[in-house]
């Protein structure tokens, strides 16, 4: 079952959604360089679900969350458009290929399309499995838009 989180939910299943993502979060080289902050990325999250422009969506399997998907709405630099960016995906690890991944992508396409989104933008990590995540990104429709580069200062 997907559910759109309230910030109630989020302290629920909070232990769930802190081992689900640091297991992810640590398998990214460029995260565990930078240090993850928990506390930090509830925080936000919460604040953005309060504010009327953001979502957290659980996969919710019997009590336990089998994975999640996390966006916000924003307005292009450009226009007056408005498009939903994607912030996390995360499946657990039991339940990868199980649909649970593409049925938090639909919900939050939906959720996108619901809040006056043009567009829906996802991202992924370099050093996350990059062709597995642009095949299942292409595959949906997708296209490349950008490429981001980083460096410490």
């Amino acid at each position: 079952m997907i559910v759109n989180a309230t910030v109630a939910d989020l302290d629920s299943y909070r232990d769930q959604l802190v081992g689900l993502t640091a297991s992810f979060l640590s398998a990214s080289q460029e995260l565990r360089d930078v240090g993850i902050a928990i506390d930090e990325f509830f925080r936000v999250w919460q604040a953005l679900i309060q504010g009327g422009i953001g979502v957290v969506l659980l996969a919710v399997d019997d009590g336990k969350v089998a994975g999640t998907l996390g966006g916000l709405i924003a307005k292009e630099d450009y226009s007056n458009d408005r498009f939903a960016q994607e912030g996390f995906w995360f499946v657990g690890p039991d339940y990868r290929r199980s649909g649970v991944g593409g049925q938090l992508f639909d919900a939050f396409e939906q959720w996108a399309k619901d809040n006056g989104a043009a567009r829906v933008r996802m991202i992924h990590l370099a050093d996350s499995m990059p062709e597995a995540v642009a095949k299942i990104y292409e595959g949906r429709g997708y296209r490349k838009i950008q490429t981001v580069y980083g460096k410490e200062v």
